[in-house]
This record gives C-alpha cells, structure tokens and sequence, in this order.
C-alpha cells in the first residue's frame, strides 16, 4: 500500500534530499523542514488530482462539473476545460471536501475506471480517489530522478534494496518498506526481452516487463490488474504454479489409468482359472434355463389342443335353441299344402285358371 506524500517525505532523514526535490518542483527550499515537508506534500497531491483528471471520461467530468458550475451558466464540452474547472474549485475548497459533496454513483463510477474495488462504504470513496491520486503523484516525481538518485534517497529514508530496476526502487520509496528480492542477486537478466510465458523467469519480469505490461496481462487473463509491480509478479507465478500442477494431475489420471489396464491384461493364471470356472457355471445356468423355456413351449400346444377338444364337446352335448316362427297377420297366413311341390311356372298357370273361372261366372250372371 501507498504511503502519503507526507509520510514519505517525513521518512527523508537528511534534508539535502528534501532541498533537491524541492528545487526540481519549483519550491523554495530556504524554509524549515516542516513547511519544506508541508508543501512538497501539498504539491504533490494537486500534481497527482491533475493526473487523475485527465486519466478520467469526459462523462464523469461532466458529472462532477456540476457542482461546479453555478446558475445559468452553461457546463463546457471541452474536456480540458472541464478538468481545468473542477481542479480549480478543488483549489478552492479542500479536495476532500469537494469529493464528499459529490454523488456517490459517479464515484463509484470513477472508481471502476480506474480498476480498483469499490469499497463497501460511501465514506471510503473519497479516501479511495486520494490514495490514487497521491500515488499518481509520488509516482511522476520520483520517476524523474535516475536510479543512482533514487538509492540515495532510500537511504537517506532507512531502507535497502539491492537493484537497479527503476519500478522497484519506485516501489520502496512509495510504500516506505524495504524489498527483499524474489531472485538471487546473482541471477543475471537475459539480454533479449523473453515472451511471457510459464518458462519465464522472476528476474525477466522484474527488468523487462514494466507494471503497466503486467496489470494489461493480468486483465486479459480475468485476474485484478491492480497492486504494486511485486504483487502483480507473484499473481503471475501463482497463475503459472496453478497451471502447472492441473497439468500434473492430468498426468497422474492417466498414469493410473494406464496401470489399471496393464493390471487387467497381465493377470495371474490363478485368477484365469477361477475366471473359467465362473464362465462354465454361467453358461450350466443358461443352458438349465433354456431347457426350461423349451420344455414349457412343448407342453403348450397340447394343452391348446386339450381345451379346444373340450370346449367342442361341451357345443355337442348342450341342446340347439329353437328359431321361432315370425308372428304372421291373417291375410298372410296360407296353407303350406297348396304351394308343395310346386315351381314358379305352376303358381302362375294357377292363377291364370282361377282369374278365367271368374270371368265366366260373372259373364253368366
């Protein structure tokens, strides 16, 4: 974690270092120590807000631009202007002051945008955007200073760190804590820069790689790219140590496996012997139950055969229902003795006489 500017500038034990960073910042340096403390601090941090004010959407400075903006007057599209009025309202009243009088959703907001977690309460917010722009601010002061300049300074505040690279001795004046190395002073970078990948080495990532490369990697690959340069190297390896040991259980499955099918093709004449005795079983069990089944389909048919003969003489032993006659009207009931015996032709030649004895009868009459 970042420290203040104040607490960083208060860690310097010689002056001289302090008179030097003044001198580059523009401050008068005849002062005491405190006030030279005082308004390094002070420089640093409206330095850092103004970082932060060009790192943020032209959304969120329209949103925090209204605070700003007064009556009628119209809040401006242009984006320096814009960043340019909210840091001088800042100015005015203290920036602490102006972020509390904010609304917490476009804080919540910014803080997004600047890929940090949003803490849990609104309180924090602000303390949250501060600590970022300090850090921002430390960060562009101490980078311009080479490498020989900064371990003077690291001295000068107590602390050890044995390298060159510029991100770590950033990072121990920043954090105010000494660095122990995750490589051996000895380890030699290689000359080329080496792609980032599982045979990477710790010393690469620290002298090749800066911290703006590492917190992108980790963003692509869904991990926070957010912390110091140290955290984001050791999130890397544990990424790359994870990976690792998956693979090397994958290999452990199949090597089990593997032995588990060696074991079954290579076995004991012993458990052969009792294997054929079980399959000889088996198919004794089987055949049992076939003759069964076969047994049971021949016996079938006869009982079919039984039934039916049955069913057959209990039709001939039970007597015929007899049809009964159709009830028949008087007009139509005629004696079965005149039409015995006789075909179509006779009836007709019948009637044909009876129709000529009637005629004569009549005619007589």
């Amino acid at each position: 974690m970042c420290k203040t500017p104040r607490d960083v500038f208060s860690a310097f034990n010689d002056i001289e270092c302090l008179k030097s960073i003044a001198r580059y910042r523009g401050i008068s340096h005849d002062d005491s120590r405190e006030k030279l403390i005082d308004e390094l601090a002070l420089n640093i941090s409206s330095h850092g807000l103004e970082l932060l004010l060009r790192i943020i959407s032209q959304k969120e400075l329209k949103a925090l631009a209204k605070n700003c903006y007064r009556g009628d007057e119209k809040i401006s599209s242009s984006r320096a202007a814009l960043a340019k009025k909210i840091y001088e309202t800042m100015e005015e009243i203290t920036p602490r002051k102006f972020l509390e009088s904010c609304d917490s959703a476009v804080l919540k907001e910014i803080l997004k945008e600047l890929q940090i977690e949003v803490p849990s309460s609104r309180k924090d917010y602000t303390d949250e955007i501060l600590r970022v722009a300090d850090t921002y601010g430390l960060e562009n002061c101490f980078s311009s200073f080479t490498s020989q300049k900064l371990k003077e300074f690291i001295k000068a505040c107590g602390l050890k760190v044995d390298t060159d690279s510029m991100d770590i001795l950033l990072q121990c004046l920043m954090e105010q804590e000494s660095i122990k190395l995750s490589f051996k002073s000895d380890e030699t970078p290689s000359e080329t820069r080496p792609p980032l990948d599982k045979d990477i080495r710790t010393v690469d990532l620290h002298y090749h790689y800066f911290r703006e490369d590492l917190s992108q990697w980790c963003d692509q690959n869904d991990m926070s790219g957010s912390g110091s340069k140290t955290e984001l190297i050791r999130r890397i390896r544990r990424f790359f140590e994870e990976k690792l040991n998956e693979i090397k259980e994958k290999k452990k499955v199949r090597k089990t496996r593997k032995s588990e099918k060696k074991a079954k093709t290579t076995e004991t004449p012993e458990k052969k012997v009792n294997e054929t005795k079980t399959t000889i079983k088996q198919e004794k069990k089987r055949q049992v139950e076939k003759d069964v089944i076969s047994d049971s389909e021949e016996s079938l048919p006869n009982e079919r055969k039984r039934r039916v003969e049955e069913q057959d003489s209990d039709y001939e032993e039970s007597p015929r229902p007899v049809k009964q006659e159709r009830r028949r009207s008087s007009r139509h009931k005629k004696d079965s003795s005149d039409y015995e015996d006789e075909s179509p032709p006779a009836k007709k030649r019948q009637a044909k006489r009876k129709r000529r004895s009637k005629n004569a009868d009549s005619e007589e009459s």
